[in-house]
């Protein structure tokens, strides 16, 4: 072998690999090796290859297996994506998660927390997703070394402004961008509740959708609800919102958009191939089974396009109190309980898709009624927040 050849070898072979975590929380074991395929079929469809031990086979404690995606024209390893899966989220595990988080190769700044939710039982999603936040931070992250934890807050902060000043519209956002030069500020009701590591919920099976449209009778104005309810509470933790259905290509585009990695290659790298898919990502929130809402784009202004009667700032006020520490099934008489009385006809829906009817769990209710009563609910938890804001102000005086 001559010596620019051998250079060359050498050279490949020295040359750092992307790689970033996802750890996924939630679902089932079913759900989450679906989840993973789909990352699959996602960076096929983007011209690259893709390689693993195949799916998780454990739902108890932590699971692991991963992802090499190579660009096949140079067979070249591009990125490694490790995946640590707990399906049951319970406190025990909380120290597995940890000592994930702390091993010397895991970069923090490239961890994604990864909640999935199921269209199947929309009326659980803020429970569970309340749940596995507070097992992140009251389990887990405590756990971390500070200076990686103070690491990460600091980078998921930059990396949230950077994307506050995208413009969204493909390759013509590649801008290099120092730390001195982001100056901007966030709304009311943005970034206050950071956790110090990139998240993103993601809906699988938005094509149930149709079904309780069809089947159960539901309305375009409860599905607003849900996705208003949703967006409104990520807000605050500077989180993404994904709706993945089969043939939804977002995904992995998604996940290179979180990886700091990626995002964080040079101007003069922006003929990467990762990169331009990364930056493909475009918001959604038009079409109702795809919707897309990447993190450090979404604002109030946005949310209340829906519907002007949300009660967005009621929801986000209040979205905090019901990540104190506790069971899941502590949260009683607050914000998940309101969400859970708006969106209780909604049943539990079987995973087969089908033509068959379906069982409901109660009748449902006219499209008015049902908004009626969401409004009736929030006026009253509003008074009982106000009566408590009102009894803590005269026991401190």
């Amino acid at each position: 072998m001559d010596t620019w050849s051998s250079l060359l070898e050498s050279a490949s072979k020295n040359k750092p690999i992307c790689a970033c975590t996802l750890v996924l929380l939630g679902g089932s074991l079913e759900l989450q090796n679906e989840f993973i395929h789909q990352i699959s079929r996602s960076v096929e469809s983007h011209s690259l290859t893709v390689d693993g031990p195949g799916p998780c086979k454990t739902d108890s404690g932590i699971g692991y297996t991963y992802l090499a995606v190579s660009d096949s024209d140079q067979d070249e390893l591009l990125l490694k994506i490790h995946i640590y899966t707990i399906v049951h989220v319970y406190t025990a595990y909380g120290k597995l998660l940890t000592d994930v988080l702390n091993r010397q190769d895991v970069n923090i700044e490239n961890v994604s927390v990864v909640v999935l939710l199921d269209w199947g039982n929309p009326r659980r999603w803020i429970r569970d997703f309340a749940f596995c936040l507070r097992f992140l931070k009251h389990t887990v992250l405590p756990g971390v070394d500070a200076e990686k934890l103070e690491a990460g807050l600091a980078s998921s902060l930059q990396q949230y402004k950077r994307r506050m000043i995208m413009p969204f519209t493909g390759s013509d956002q590649l801008v290099s961008v120092s730390k001195d030069e982001i100056a901007v500020s966030f709304e009311e009701g943005e970034y206050d509740i950071p956790l110090g590591i990139e998240l993103l919920v993601v809906a699988m099976h938005p094509e149930k959708i149709d079904i309780l449209e069809r089947q159960y009778g539901r309305k375009d104005d409860e599905f607003d609800f849900i996705q208003q309810f949703l967006r409104t509470i990520l807000l605050k933790h500077g989180a993404s919102l994904l709706y993945l259905s089969e043939r939804s290509n977002n995904l992995f585009p998604m996940l290179l958009y979180l990886a700091s990695c990626v995002t964080k290659l040079s101007a003069a790298q922006s003929k990467n191939h990762l990169l331009n898919i990364a930056y493909s990502v475009k918001p959604n929130v038009v079409d109702r089974d795809s919707i897309l809402t990447p993190s450090g784009w979404d604002s109030w202004s946005k949310i209340k396009m829906i519907r002007e009667s949300f009660d967005i700032a009621g929801v986000s006020k209040e979205w905090v109190n019901d990540l104190s520490d506790g069971s899941a099934e502590d949260m009683t008489g607050g914000l998940t309980e309101v969400y859970e009385d708006v969106v209780q006809a909604f049943g539990n829906i079987s995973n087969e898709l089908s033509d068959s009817p379906l069982e409901l769990e109660v009748e449902t209710i006219d499209s008015q009624e049902f908004l009626k009563q969401q409004q009736i609910n929030l006026d009253k938890l509003q008074t009982s927040w106000k009566l408590s804001s009102t009894a803590a102000m005269t026991l401190s005086v």
